[in-house]
């Protein structure tokens, strides 16, 4: 068989180009290796691979380049480990490849597989590159030790910034100092997590502080709630919708009554005129007749059914308003209702008044048994302003908002204001409202209360006194 030193120039060219490349791979896969630290024994024969390489690369190179520069003369063989290597037959040498060839390529695939099975920094920055989220670590200074790719595309389009600080990056979130087309619906100044809104998507901003390894490390995260948001503008938008359409229901209710009332006053008013039409005429024909034909007692009876009509058409038939009836309903059970202030002229507050204090003259009766409610009712600087206090027993522990209660919230926030509830020293609810934008017909048909105080004198129904 043809020795490698008696073969082709160009024979010898393949080889060593094939064993360079060889040579390169083993390498890699050993220092890949190294930098995964796996067992010493995979590293040993790495490090045994790419010596053998390296060594038939070298004894493969060295003559024949000495052949190369001296084409004349004999060659110039190392005797020895390199005479005996140059001799082997071309064979030989091409098994030596496909064989080392084979091992690295097997290295090179066990290595890739240990890196995607262990983690590493740069898996772990791949893992948070691949989240849908924003995700930002850093130190309490604000200096960010690691930052994916969602959160740093969101603060250079949101905030125009690179977020080199994450302390800086907050505090415009804060304040709502964002790009235009972006916008800030709620902050930690209403007591919530922020909010960003803008370009079709809408982010939930959280952070919290971190143990890691006796550091202090600052988590930042933005999690994406576009579907979510998406599907509460749609409810809101709604809601509005809802909202106008039971305010012009309700104004043709309130037109309905009103024209029922005016028919019925007309009627009346036909009634009465008729009545006394009918009268007048009685009267002239009694005027007429002959003395004999006069029935007087007729005569008398017509005009006493006149009198009482028109006297039954002066006395109104007006039904008390709703504080009034519960003013008289407190009474029915020996509370004292006092009111300091005055109850707002507007047809809506004063329901939502009536709604209210009826709740808490009801709760005051039932369980704090209480003598006394006042009712402090004031608007100022366009804002209104109502607080109900007694002097009932105080509850051991704040009472769960059910029932009643519940619904006096939900009327409340649905007209746009706020319920606050105090337990000591005195038990109090104070609701704030701005001036005009209240749904009166909301409070007074969600409270649930029945008519004429009739839940006040139930509550009071087996109290001593």
């Amino acid at each position: 068989m043809t020795s490698l030193a008696n073969s082709p120039l160009w024979v010898s060219d393949v080889l060593g180009i094939l064993y360079t490349l060889c040579c390169l791979l083993a390498a890699y896969a050993f220092v890949e290796s190294c930098m995964l630290r796996v067992r010493r024994g995979f590293v040993a024969a790495e490090a045994a691979l790419l010596v053998c390489v390296t060594v038939v690369a070298h004894g493969h190179a060295c003559p024949h380049l000495m052949v190369r520069k001296m084409p004349q003369g004999p060659p110039l063989f190392p005797h020895g480990f390199m005479q005996w290597l140059v001799e082997l037959p071309v064979a030989a040498f091409v098994l030596f490849l496909l064989a080392a060839g084979l091992l690295v390529t097997i290295s090179l695939v066990q290595l890739r597989t240990l890196r995607e099975r262990r983690i590493t920094p740069d898996s772990v920055k791949a893992a948070l590159d691949g989240l849908p989220d924003g995700a930002c670590f850093s130190t309490t200074d604000g200096k960010v030790l690691l930052i994916n790719a969602h959160m740093n595309e969101l603060a250079h389009e949101a905030f125009g910034m690179a977020p080199t600080d994450e302390r800086v990056l907050w505090g415009r979130l804060c304040m709502g100092a964002c790009s235009p087309g972006y916008v800030v619906e709620s902050g930690e100044q209403d007591g919530a997590q922020p909010l960003l809104a803008g370009g079709g998507h809408a982010w939930q901003f959280s952070r919290k502080q971190l143990q890691v390894d006796g550091r202090q490390v600052i988590e930042t995260l933005a999690a994406d709630v576009s579907t979510e948001y998406a599907l509460v503008c749609q409810l809101e938008e709604r809601n509005a919708r809802l909202r106008e359409m039971n305010e012009r229901l309700r104004s043709y209710g309130r037109d309905v009554a009103r024209q029922t009332r005016v028919q019925e006053v007309l009627a009346a008013k036909i009634r009465v005129h008729d009545e006394v039409g009918r009268a007048l005429v009685a009267l002239r024909v009694y005027e007429l007749q002959a003395p004999e034909e006069r029935d007087r007692q007729a005569l008398l009876a017509q005009w006493e059914r006149v009198t009482r009509l028109l006297q039954s058409a002066e006395q109104t038939d007006e039904r008390p308003d709703d504080w009034t009836l519960l003013a008289q309903a407190a009474h029915a059970v020996d509370v004292r209702l006092v009111l300091k202030g005055a109850l707002p002229e507007d047809e809506r507050l004063r329901a939502l008044a009536v709604t209210v204090v009826h709740e808490c003259l009801n709760n005051a009766v039932r369980h704090g048994e209480a003598y006394e409610v006042v009712v402090f009712s004031q608007v100022y600087d366009g804002v209104w302003e109502l607080r109900v206090s007694n002097d009932g027993r105080t509850p051991e522990c704040p009472a769960e908002e059910t029932g009643g209660l519940a619904n006096v919230r939900a009327a409340v926030e649905r007209a746009g204001g706020t319920l606050e509830l105090s337990w000591a020293p005195l038990v109090e609810a104070r609701v704030r409202l701005l001036v005009g934008s209240v749904d009166g017909e909301d409070a007074r048909h969600d409270s649930g209360r029945p008519a004429h105080g009739s839940a006040v004198l139930r509550a009071a129904g087996g109290r001593e006194r």
